[in-house]
């Protein structure tokens, strides 16, 4: 069981690709994302062009209108039918495990990306770490790479922080 949340990749690249153009991947990746959401329409996508555009857009109520009750909603699904088959303990300590190691780096990413805004890289950093959690509970729950929170942490991986929905524009870091 804890083969699906080990091997996380190292976080050095994480938050390292704002205001830049996607590339071939992170595109690919983007559209995945936003894929697997299952919204009712596929939003267009942009990019923060810097830390003060992120942060508006974390800020604002309405930017997690959808796309984060969705995530939410599939979380709940994924604990309730892990934890019938291994047990409250096990899958919580198999959590734990896959995010344990990784809060000092990542937070040292974000604080070295945004410039030293420690509550800025407090948000991105958390952000980061849940998604480790919710890659890793993805796995333990059988479902496939595809899966969002898969793909949310493939967007993380690679320097890419999904931000929120403003309007019908999907907005990444």
């Amino acid at each position: 069981m804890a083969r699906g949340a080990a091997a996380i990749a190292h976080t050095q690249r994480w938050f390292s690709r704002l205001g830049l153009a996607f590339n071939e991947t992170e595109a690919r990746l983007a559209a995945g994302y936003l894929g697997a959401l299952n919204l009712p329409e596929t939003p267009d996508f942009a990019i923060a062009t810097g830390w003060r555009d992120a942060e508006a857009i974390i800020r604002d109520p309405q930017s997690g209108a959808g796309w984060w009750e969705q995530e939410e909603a599939e979380r709940k699904l994924l604990m309730r039918e892990t934890q019938q088959r291994t047990g409250a303990q096990l899958l919580l300590e198999t959590l734990t495990s896959a995010v344990d190691g990784y809060a000092e780096s990542t937070y040292a990413c974000a604080v070295k990306s945004c410039e030293g805004d420690e509550a800025l890289a407090k948000a991105a950093s958390g952000a980061a770490l849940t998604s480790i959690h919710l890659r890793a509970l993805a796995l333990l729950a059988g479902r496939g790479e595809h899966h969002v929170f898969v793909q949310k942490y493939a967007l993380f991986a690679a320097g890419r922080f999904p931000l929120g929905i403003r309007r019908s524009t999907f907005t990444f870091f």
